[in-house]
């Protein structure tokens, strides 16, 4: 109701608005819709008709100078406050399938082909091959350091914001209004997630296009040049290909001609939407295919229930981008075991609706800048509401980007009319302090993107149901344990292990269901040693996705590992079947057939595996175990050496190719081999028990009985009968 009073009472003085912004009375008149009387139509004078036509083309303008002058302003500050993201370093959060993991390494035209057409078109459940052809450059520029692709973020997000300022000026002739949405846009901390997340280039690249498609689809209407209008299909085209949430542009054109008060029935404003809308179809189709698993993640919840998380949602984003704190990487479902919703996510309804009434008024009153500004963030957050449910979320923060468009239009719109009735200074001053208020809360998110760890203790202290988060985290401590038992600290890395366990069983806690999290958990028990704990949970995971082969693949080397050698060929020719470009199939496979004796069927998968991989230094380790087995023991010496060659850390290998050292009685060779092994891996104890054996052979038994020393303290209990043999 107060929202409405502030349209009547605005629409009663817009008289003394539009003086102060020195726009003439009856330039206004047709844009407000409001006759203060009526009068014959054939009072109007031909100026008059002539001014109806252009007064969308008399707000305060500025200079190609000055106009050049506030976009280096909006692009310095937008960078300036975005600047910290240099310090951070990527996540777990898919930058390890879009960046770490190099997955495209050579930008050949094949890798294109492969982008845009093969088998990586639907990659991470998206279309997106132009965002993964720039993740590619950036790939070819820093490799996987992070500087090439924040870089790249932040300049795109700056293209963005200047879009926006270049597209409120033109479309309304107003540089206030459209320096206030443009600053807003760029400066606001509901963007971090968008410009900070490395994975999140779809975001900022589409975005750059599709506000490039509104200059130039606005460009058309004030020349009628064709040109302009080609340009805008191609950049909304381009746009499509970087991320699918763009299909929104071809409804936000209407509120453009409404907005310029164009016939939106007349058959050349229908004829013109045409090609956007087709493409907007086909490309909606598309992003539904490639969605496929992610669609069906809730689709338990009934559609009415859907109704109040689209309300709570609709309503949050709002409210997030107007004071974007605290802000969330996630906000998962509030009970997806039960799946009921919490009775004040009703109360969301009536403010919805709300919103939707006063969205139709202003269009029946033609009150057009607020009619634009509501109606583009309802056509750009419509498809994001979850009616078609797509993953585990009910709002992201990402989703805001483009949406938020339209609430800092409203923005600006807001400043111009409270200097129209009140102090200029006052207005200025309080529109400075949310500006650097905005800042603030940017600065104060983008650290948070630091690192995995500092992302999930973030998530997880404001939304500790959020599984994913629980996931990942575990996934995060795994990782840090595995660097810290390289670097010797022991002690550390079990207990982050311990603390990763727990992370697990929280998110299997909160999702039940979560074959992920099932998994993980039984990577870090297979780490641990507890075989059992580690099948059960690789059991499980299977359980809950009967499709996933890397839980086969697992639980295989599980099998292998209790000597049920032939269950895990069983596993690993499943986990082939479901998926054949699974490379380490074939070395575990020929490992588990090496065990049980049969070394040229080994040797044949391993052959497969050097086919497909020729860089793979465990594959060339096994095969030599396999040679070794046959005999072949200088075939198995070349094997490891190969495999020493394309990784010099590989203490495996070097322990393999000192045992064949000792058979060849090589035993320089041998304590060259095992020392080589005990400088990378302290914890290899059997290397111990060897370099003592090798000691023994060339007459050096001080140092033999200090390593059978060691490796007997150690643990390794056989050493006790070669000190009492050789070190009385």
């Amino acid at each position: 109701m107060k929202k409405i009073n502030f349209l009547k009472n605005f629409s009663q003085n817009y008289k003394k608005y539009f003086y102060f912004c020195g726009i003439k009375l009856n330039f206004l008149k047709n844009f407000m819709n409001k006759k203060t009387q009526k009068k014959p139509q054939n009072s109007v004078s031909q100026t008059q008709k002539t001014e109806k036509q252009n007064s969308l083309l008399v707000f305060k303008t500025v200079s190609q100078k000055t106009f050049l002058i506030l976009l280096g302003i909006i692009a310095m500050i937008t960078f300036l406050t975005y600047s910290p993201t240099f310090q951070n370093a990527a996540t777990n959060w898919d930058d390890d399938a879009y960046v770490t993991s190099g997955h495209f390494k050579n930008l050949s035209s094949k890798t294109l082909h492969d982008i845009f057409f093969g088998t990586n078109k639907f990659y991470m459940g998206n279309y997106h091959p132009l965002t993964m052809t720039s993740l590619a450059l950036n790939y070819q520029m820093t490799g996987i350091q992070p500087f090439s692709y924040q870089l790249t973020n932040i300049l795109l997000h700056i293209l963005t914001t200047l879009f926006v300022l270049w597209f409120v000026y033109l479309l309304i002739k107003d540089i206030e209004i459209a320096f206030i949405a443009s600053l807003l846009f760029g400066i606001n901390a509901i963007h971090v997630e968008s410009v900070s997340w490395l994975s999140e280039r779809k975001d900022v690249l589409y975005s750059a296009f599709f506000v490039a498609a509104l200059v130039a689809y606005v460009k058309y209407l004030d020349t009628e040049k064709i040109k302009f209008y080609l340009i805008g299909i191609f950049l909304f085209f381009l746009s499509l290909l970087s991320k699918g949430q763009a299909v929104s542009l071809a409804v936000t054109l209407i509120a453009v001609d409404f907005v310029r008060e164009r016939n939106l029935l007349s058959k050349k404003v229908i004829f013109e939407k045409i090609p956007f809308f087709l493409l907007a179809i086909l490309f909606g189709l598309i992003a539904v295919k490639a969605q496929g698993e992610a669609v069906q993640d809730i689709t338990d919840y009934e559609m009415y229930k859907r109704v109040a998380f689209a309300s709570y949602s609709f309503v949050q984003y709002l409210v997030k981008t107007t004071i974007p704190y605290p802000l969330c990487a996630m906000y998962p479902y509030p009970d997806i075991i039960t799946r009921s919703v919490p009775p004040h996510y009703w109360l969301f309804v009536i403010p919805t609706i709300l919103i939707g009434f006063l969205a139709i008024l202003s269009v029946k009153k033609k009150w057009n800048f607020l009619a634009f500004g509501i109606w583009f963030y309802i056509f750009n957050i419509a498809l994001l509401l979850q009616f078609i449910p797509v993953g585990g979320a009910i709002l992201s923060d990402r989703y805001a980007y483009i949406p938020s468009i339209g609430w800092c239009f409203l923005a600006g719109f807001l400043y111009k009319f409270l200097i129209s009735k009140f102090s200029t200074t006052y207005v200025q001053i309080a529109f400075s302090l949310y500006a650097i208020l905005l800042i603030l809360l940017t600065l104060n998110r983008i650290p948070v993107w630091k690192d995995s760890l500092s992302l999930w203790n973030d998530v997880l202290e404001k939304e500790p149901r959020a599984s994913v988060a629980w996931n990942n985290r575990g996934s995060t401590k795994n990782r840090l344990a595995d660097s810290l038992a390289k670097k010797g600290f022991f002690d550390e890395s079990k207990k982050l292990r311990i603390e990763a366990v727990y992370d697990f069983d929280k998110a299997m806690e909160t999702k039940p269901d979560y074959h992920e999290a099932a998994y993980n958990r039984g990577i870090l028990k297979k780490e641990l040693k507890d075989f059992n704990g580690a099948l059960q949970d690789f059991e499980l995971a299977i359980l809950f996705k009967p499709q996933f082969a890397d839980a086969y693949l697992n639980r295989g080397t599980i099998k292998d590992e209790l000597g049920k050698f032939k269950e895990a060929i069983e596993d690993f020719n499943k986990a082939y079947e479901l998926n054949p470009n699974l490379e380490s199939i074939f070395v575990n496979r020929g490992v588990s057939k090496g065990k049980m004796g049969k070394y040229k069927e080994a040797i044949e998968d391993l052959n497969t595996a050097i086919e497909k991989s020729p860089n793979n230094p465990t594959a060339y380790s096994n095969r030599g175990m396999a040679k070794n087995g046959l005999g072949d023991k200088k075939g198995a010496f070349q094997d490891y050496s190969k495999a020493i060659e394309l990784d010099p850390t590989f203490a495996t290998a070097y322990f393999n190719r000192g045992i064949i050292h000792q058979q060849l009685e090589n035993f320089k060779g041998a304590v060259q081999d095992f020392s080589k092994v005990i400088d990378l891996r302290a914890t290899y104890l059997e290397a111990y028990y060897f370099r003592a054996m090798a000691f023994v052979k060339l007459g050096d038994k001080e140092n033999a009985c200090k390593d059978l020393q060691t490796a007997y303290k150690s643990g390794v209990k056989y050493a006790l009968k070669d000190i009492q043999t050789y070190c009385k």
